[in-house]
């Protein structure tokens, strides 16, 4: 066994890393598999797979197993070309038994990932607009398209903030035994889950189609393909729950960390903005906190039409990925809650109910990955609700 770390350290892609003398024994393959990665990614980005990458939080733990720290995990790029590594090959087996299931008509369950709905489409592209980026709604129904917008955009200071903004204008992935859906965010004709069978019941169930063809077994295709279907419809339902218990769980240490800091300060990154506000993304620990308006703000603060700025009469501005000192107010457990406010602000206390149909402030999504490849932690929050991360 050889960790990311180990296997980045002796590919001389970091110094960081603990060296693995497993991993470096294993040099000559490391660097080959190294190379058909690479390959395969550039192959991937030709056809239009798109690469969101996105920042995940990652708790650390002291001795007694309780949360000390957040942080980003795979900070260091040479890591994170060894997870690439793994996850290319694991895209690669998934594609490749697609392709076969389906070439031979076989019944399976697949990942699908539906194109974006127009009218969210066409709401990012206004937003990429506003922040002095152009893509067509057009070009957009195109994958091929969306990854070289994204390409596009890379060295921008927008980029992170636009690659959130288009995650949430995606579907959600899922299971389904129609195989001519796709999967839109890897620009995939065929592809379905199979590296996983002892974590994921989806991958059980090809392996076992997959294992009576290799067998030369009849399979009875009039009883499977309803049975599958039922399958594809409840690990659909099961996986979304068990993402919802994930991201709780992550809170949960998010909050635990920062349960006993209140009144200290943070720099952080203003990410979703709401009418009552907005969050606020800190540096270090890796958590959102929420700014409420109503516990600081003398003047009211209207938003504008795309939700990208809160201003108010005196031109005074928060907006879409400004850099904010805020202090820590009020952390809840109960609540999944951590409020602040700007740093130097008084906090006048519990803020007034929210207005009838307002919505409250939604911590931004952090991951990067539509796909199902190891990863550290699921995002928290409501605002990653519809994250298509899972391949």
């Amino acid at each position: 066994r050889i960790t990311y770390g180990g296997a980045a350290r002796a590919l001389g892609l970091t110094k960081e890393a603990r060296r693995q003398k497993d991993a470096e024994a294993l040099l000559p393959s490391l660097e080959a598999l190294l190379d058909a990665s690479r390959a395969l990614r550039v192959r991937r980005a030709r056809r239009g797979a798109i690469d969101f990458d996105l920042p995940e939080a990652k708790p650390v733990f002291g001795d007694d197993g309780r949360p000390v720290d957040v942080v980003e995990s795979r900070r260091d790029p040479g890591v994170r070309e060894a997870y690439r590594l793994v996850e290319e090959m694991m895209l690669l087996a998934n594609e490749l038994v697609a392709e076969y299931l389906t070439s031979l008509e076989l019944p399976a369950i697949h990942r699908i990932h539906p194109p974006p709905e127009a009218k969210r489409l066409q709401l990012f592209c206004d937003l990429a607009q506003a922040l002095g980026h152009e893509l067509d709604v057009d070009e957009g129904v195109r994958p091929k398209e969306i990854a070289r917008f994204l390409e596009r955009v890379e060295d921008s200071k927008e980029a992170p903030h636009l690659r959130f903004l288009l995650l949430r204008a995606m579907q959600q992935a899922s299971y389904s035994t129609d195989p001519r859906i796709g999967h839109f965010g890897l620009g995939a004709r065929h592809y379905l889950h199979f590296t996983s069978p002892i974590r994921r019941y989806p991958d059980l169930a090809v392996h076992r189609v997959l294992r009576a063809v290799l067998r030369g077994e009849i399979l009875d295709r009039a009883s499977l393909s309803p049975r599958l279907r039922s399958q594809a419809a409840e690990s659909s339902r099961l996986e979304r729950r068990a993402m919802n218990v994930e991201r709780d769980v992550l809170r949960v240490h998010e909050l635990t960390v920062l349960r006993d800091r209140i009144g200290d300060e943070f720099e952080g990154s203003i990410g979703f903005l709401d009418a009552d506000g907005f969050t606020v993304r800190l540096d270090a620990p890796f958590v959102d906190v929420t700014v409420e308006l109503a516990r600081f703000a003398r003047r009211p603060y209207a938003l504008d039409a795309l939700g990208l700025r809160l201003v108010n009469r005196s031109g005074h501005a928060y907006g879409l990925g400004d850099r904010l000192r805020v202090r820590l107010v009020d952390v809840s457990l109960t609540a999944r809650r951590a409020v602040a406010v700007p740093a130097g602000a008084e906090d006048t206390g519990k803020p007034e109910a929210p207005r009838e149909g307002a919505r409250r402030p939604k911590p931004e999504r952090r991951s990067s990955r539509h796909d199902d490849a190891p990863r550290a932690h699921a995002p928290a929050d409501e605002a990653r609700r519809r994250k298509p991360h899972r391949r």
